[in-house]
């Protein structure tokens, strides 16, 4: 039986209010064997405090993770989602060298691959994932869901640039249709709780999701990054249905 095949519905805030507190990128590739192979990729990089110079360090950063995965054919997707991070991590070291610690960089990416995503976070940026209206965390082997309700233990990573030595931890899942992953900078899930991401995930489609939740941010009148991307895994159109005669 040939496996089903899926697209993505994706929602983001694509820039802070004032464009200074993060940096998203997507790469939806047209070419089919790069989109069989590689994936879609989807990464958003969370700049503490917000600064313009920080954005620019940032947007960098996230380029060269885009670059140096779709770069490397050498390896699979685990592989070479890790480098593209510690190289990145390496060059956020030297990039922040003179900020003496006071400017701090986040990132989380999401790749959708054939039946699977993927996934890893560096620093105080979160992925949750969503399936059947619950919401869930990474767990700590492939296929593994934590479920946030039962979570007991706060998970920290090290910020971009902070420890040389990297070495990333890639969680691997299966997919289904109506799953949903979420990117969320550590800012917004502070100031409105993962909850109010999972009930903007459920009940809303992912562009009108992330307008959603920027709202509620300004509402709040939280401050810092209001970064999220939402990736609704939906069906892909039948081929039959494409080329079927008209009536």
């Amino acid at each position: 039986m040939r496996p089903a095949s899926f697209i993505t519905k994706v929602g983001s805030t694509a820039a802070g209010r004032d464009g200074r507190s993060e940096v998203v990128v997507f790469s939806e590739p047209e070419v089919g064997a790069t989109l069989r192979t590689r994936g879609r990729f989807y990464l958003l990089c969370e700049v503490d405090p917000p600064s313009r110079s920080g954005v620019e360090i940032a947007a960098e950063i996230a380029e060269m993770v885009r670059q140096e995965y779709y770069y490397d054919l050498s390896a699979g997707i685990e592989v070479a989602l890790r480098r593209a991070l510690r190289k990145a991590n390496h060059r956020a070291s030297q990039q922040l060298r003179d900020h003496h610690g006071h400017l701090v960089l986040h990132c989380a990416c999401a790749i959708v691959v054939n039946r699977e995503v993927y996934a890893a976070r560096v620093g105080s940026a979160h992925v949750f994932f969503v399936r059947h209206a619950r919401l869930f965390l990474p767990g700590d082997e492939p296929d593994e869901l934590a479920d946030f309700v039962h979570r007991t233990t706060t998970r920290n990573a090290a910020s971009l640039g902070a420890e040389p030595d990297l070495l990333p931890l890639v969680w691997r899942q299966a997919i289904d249709a109506g799953d949903t992953v979420i990117l969320a900078s550590g800012g917004v899930v502070d100031a409105l709780g993962a909850e109010a991401l999972k009930n903007a995930a459920v009940t809303l489609h992912p562009r009108a999701a992330a307008e959603h939740v920027r709202n509620r941010f300004v509402a709040e009148g939280a401050h810092g990054s209001d970064a999220t991307i939402f990736i609704e895994v939906a069906p892909a159109p039948s081929a039959a249905a494409r080329v079927a005669a008209e009536p």
